[in-house]
């Protein structure tokens, strides 16, 4: 940094001339007036005591026309200094850019710990005003986190949250009640089985509509269907014929069938229970999914 006014200390020696003397000492007082406002740090040759070049001096300001950014130099508490020597910005207060493109622009000045503002005038980027934390001395925008308050709109997505931030923990019982969830939205592969117990379970909130099942109307020889998702089927059969029962698809799933005709059951192979033919008018079967077959009762009403 050149030796000119107002960027420079220098104390007069016991032999500097009255007129010199006064002449370095009102540069003295610009310096300390403008804070050593230049473009670079003062240099060693800017700082002079007693004739002795002194340089930065531990709790000295300087401003940086460069940054616009005002420092001061800490040789104990410096963390990472972009400007040189050990000018830091740590304990002063946020510094403010004409958006995020000028932030970008100026990413390189700024050291870890600093707050930055991003307001503008400019209508066109005005909806990035927001204030950011400098998390590291990269000198790169992956370094900047915004710290701004959430969303107050509702406009809070899943890319928002990370993957393990929310857990059972943070969520008591008493916050989950059936008005806040959809039934659409709950799924079994979003249930574990686990999680699931007889005192997290309201009676009077479990209705047969949230009940997977499946009931079908049947006529004459036909086959049953076994869905996949239904706990319990049901059949009601009319006229004659034959009703042709498939596997079942998991252990505990219920088939129970009712016919005011006359029917016979074909069960699935393997299947265990005494067939009564086309005398049976009511039959229900369990299926057991490690022994691959129903377990089966045909019974007569008349």
């Amino acid at each position: 940094m050149a030796l000119v006014d107002s960027n420079t200390y220098i104390e007069p020696t016991a032999g500097t001339s009255l007129n010199v003397a006064r002449g370095q000492i009102n540069n003295s007082l610009r310096s300390l007036l403008t804070n050593f406002k230049s473009a670079a740090i003062p240099a060693a040759t800017n700082i002079v005591s007693s004739g002795a070049n002194q340089g930065e001096q531990d709790g000295m300001l300087y401003r940086s026309s460069t940054t616009n950014a005002l420092y001061i130099s800490d040789s104990v508490h410096v963390k990472s200094s972009p400007v040189g020597g050990n000018f830091t910005r740590v304990g002063i207060g946020n510094r403010v850019e004409n958006g995020i493109e000028a932030l970008t622009a100026n990413i390189a000045s700024y050291e870890i710990g600093e707050l930055v503002a991003t307001p503008s005038a400019s209508g066109a980027i005005s909806a990035n005003a927001r204030l950011y934390l400098i998390t590291d001395n990269s000198a790169a925008m992956t370094g900047v986190k915004d710290v701004g308050i959430p969303p107050t709109n509702g406009s809070i997505t899943s890319a928002m949250l990370g993957t393990n931030s929310v857990t059972t923990v943070k969520i008591t019982d008493l916050n989950v009640t059936t008005a806040k969830i959809n039934d659409s939205a709950v799924t079994t592969g979003k249930i574990n089985d686990s999680a699931i117990t007889t005192a997290k379970i309201n009676d009077s909130a479990v209705t047969q509509a949230k009940i997977y099942q499946n009931v079908q109307n049947i006529l004459n020889s036909n086959t049953v269907s076994i869905n996949a998702l239904s706990i319990a089927n049901f059949v009601k059969h009319g006229g004659t014929g034959t009703l042709s029962v498939g596997v079942g698809q998991f252990d505990g799933q219920t088939l129970n069938i009712r016919s005011n005709g006359t029917m016979t059951i074909s069960w699935s192979a393997g299947s265990q229970g005494i067939s009564l033919g086309s005398a049976a008018q009511l039959a229900s079967g369990v299926y057991d999914a490690d022994a691959g077959f129903w377990y089966f009762s045909e019974t007569v009403t008349s």
